[in-house]
This record gives C-alpha cells, sequence and structure tokens, in this order.
C-alpha cells in the first residue's frame, strides 16, 4: 500500500505542495486525484463536484529517457558528453542513484528518472 489513513481539505484556488522521497506516492497520488487511477480503498471527494475526474486538471512530466537502457548506460552517455569522458559513477552519486546503476530506466520512480537536486 502507498499510503493509508490519507486526509486533507484545500479551499478552491489554494496552494498544496506534495511533498515525500523518491516512490513514495505522490504522483500517484496526484493520478488519483485526477481520475486516472482508481484508489483501492476509501474515495477521492470534491465538494459539490459529481465528477471528481472534472474537477482536477493533471499535467504530468515526462523525460526523454530511454525505458530499457539501464541507468549507467544513460550516466555514461551525459556524463561522456558533457564531461569528455565516462564519468558515471561520479554523476550517479552525486544524483543519489548508485544504488540503481544497473537497472532499467523503466524501473525508477518518477523523482528519480526526472532528475534529482545535484547535492554535490
Amino acid at each position: 500500500m502507498l499510503f493509508e489513513e490519507l486526509s486533507f481539505a484545500a479551499a478552491s484556488g489554494a496552494y498544496v505542495e506534495v511533498q515525500g522521497s523518491n516512490g513514495s506516492g505522490k504522483t500517484s497520488l496526484l493520478r488519483a486525484m485526477a481520475g486516472l487511477l482508481t484508489p483501492k480503498a476509501g474515495e477521492i471527494a470534491f465538494d459539490g463536484v459529481e465528477e471528481p475526474a472534472l474537477a482536477l486538471h493533471y499535467v504530468g512530466h515526462a523525460n526523454a529517457l530511454k525505458r530499457e537502457a539501464s541507468v549507467r548506460d544513460h550516466l555514461r552517455y551525459w556524463a561522456g558528453l558533457f564531461e569528455g569522458g565516462a564519468r558515471e559513477q561520479v554523476v550517479g552519486q552525486a544524483l543519489d542513484l548508485t544504488r540503481v546503476m544497473s537497472l532499467p530506466v523503466r524501473a525508477l520512480s518518477q523523482g528519480q528518472a526526472g532528475g534529482s537536486p545535484c547535492r554535490a
């Protein structure tokens, strides 16, 4: 289960920020609120709206990564392009991706695939 006992209310036009670590379910929550995913339990309700999917417009994010290529392959390509040599390990560490270097990009969370802030 991604999340349970989640409840919040926001006034119309209010700013709501969703925070959490990579893979914690932020994108899934937003997609469910937009009607693109169906919750296994509970409900998503918008006061005064008969069709919740019409109450929220979701603009997702996309990347230009090749889903079957590994994280290492992508980092090697970009590190080589910008640094003139294969420094994928250094870039992987800076982006906190060392645990997933051998995985195909399709296995990453949206936050990981979209890019994490560089802390180096």
